[in-house]
């Protein structure tokens, strides 16, 4: 398993198989916890589901799809450890219950509480404000990520991808009739949007052979922005038209996360140039200008909507908001202030502001839930040759202490 402690640098981490003589070093597939080899399977987490697909340890080739063994399953998300074990003649044990389930909550400026958006969103990921402020655009992980809208008037949570590949950051188009969000499709990478009602067939907008995630979109509804990895899993930031023949065009070589602000003449981004992740902005579609706005540590930059206000997180996770003031084709940025400090970051980091200001959408744990551990022994290896492990996990005998 690598892994790197940089959120930013998340892209990179997965399963790899490697020779002991060093010779022989490649990914299996992208993943966010360890995996454990026993009886022919390679076992590992997405989400709280345990998951089993073929492996053969000889030539590190997987077969196959992965199936579920197991729902509820312990991940460790500090440590990137999934709480599962298993033997060779078809023993597997692994702890239940998990931490419990995730909130959305409201906050305002001042750091308190003022409002609950929703409860029991399980292996909740990301999560976006449309631009109207009426609903919010939801990555889960239930074994697989899609997309869902909540709307925030009736209180209702409808599904608007189906797999059967992931497809992750969502992000809304400045009127919400669309998301935008990736997805991987016979190993290539693609941006793709789907009317946000859930009506119609999604539309793929560009597909490369390289990792890459839309960051945002123009308020003009022309173009939309995204993050492209080079093999090195360094970022770039790109520019996709939406009209014409939407040619894609590279931004900036160096960076990720590019947010363009309301009236289209700036873009900010998050940069480790320095040997640590910090925020700039930069001059967009000509002009010249760059300014690093954040001081110590920076991520997640983000412009309010009017385009007076920027949002970041530092290295402490703490939120801050700076005044912004365009001077005659320069930028002056006031005085950071502290809006939330110091919150808790369980996996991956993501906040949002209302287009008014006034609120911030977070996560946090909702409930501490009873811990269990369960031991389950299936059938002989050489009768279960022939059944996937879930088949065989509705012939177990299994208990629970």
């Amino acid at each position: 398993m690598a892994i790197h402690h940089d959120p930013s640098k998340s892209a990179n981490n997965a399963l790899y198989y490697a020779s002991l003589d060093g010779r022989e070093n490649r990914p299996l597939f992208h993943s966010q916890s360890n995996a454990i080899y026993a009886n022919g399977y390679l076992l590992f987490a997405r989400g709280d589901q345990l998951m089993a697909q073929p492996f053969d340890p000889a030539n590190g080739t997987l077969s196959g799809e992965p199936r579920s063994v197991a729902k509820g399953v312990m991940s460790d998300v500090t440590t990137w450890h999934v709480d599962a074990s298993a033997t060779a003649d078809g023993l597997l044990v692994f702890g239940s219950g998990g931490s419990g389930d995730l909130q959305l909550i409201w906050m305002d400026r001042n750091g308190k509480q003022i409002g609950t958006v929703a409860e029991k969103l399980t292996n909740l990921q990301v999560a976006r404000i449309s631009p109207q402020g009426d609903r919010i655009a939801l990555q889960i992980d239930a074994g697989m990520n899609d997309i869902w809208v909540f709307d925030l008037v009736r209180g209702v949570r409808t599904r608007l991808t189906f797999g059967p590949v992931a497809n992750t950051s969502p992000i809304w188009s400045p009127d919400g009739k669309w998301i935008a969000y990736m997805s991987k499709r016979s190993d290539h990478f693609g941006l793709y949007r789907k009317r946000s009602d859930g009506s119609g067939a999604e539309e793929v907008l560009v597909s490369v052979d390289a990792q890459i995630a839309p960051d945002s979109w123009s308020s003009d509804g022309k173009s939309l922005i995204y993050t492209q990895r080079t093999s090195e899993g360094q970022g770039q930031i790109w520019a996709l038209p939406l009209e014409g023949e939407r040619k894609p065009s590279m931004v900036l070589p160096r960076g990720a996360i590019g947010q363009l602000s309301p009236d289209g003449h700036w873009l900010a981004y998050q940069s480790s140039e320095s040997g640590v992740n910090e925020v700039f902005v930069v001059a967009f579609g000509g002009g010249q200008g760059k300014w690093q706005v954040s001081a110590n540590g920076g991520m997640l930059p983000l412009w309010g909507k009017d385009g007076r206000e920027f949002y970041y997180l530092d290295g402490t996770q703490t939120l801050l908001a700076v005044q912004v003031r365009d001077a005659g084709g320069a930028l002056e940025f006031g005085a950071p202030q502290s809006l939330v400090s110091r919150w808790t970051v369980l996996g991956q980091p993501f906040y949002d502001v209302t287009p008014d200001g006034r609120k911030i959408l977070l996560d946090r744990v909702s409930q501490q839930v009873s811990q269990s551990v369960t031991v389950v022994r299936t059938l002989p290896p050489s009768s279960t040759s022939n059944r996937n492990p879930s088949e065989g996990a509705r012939r177990l005998k299994s208990s629970t202490r």
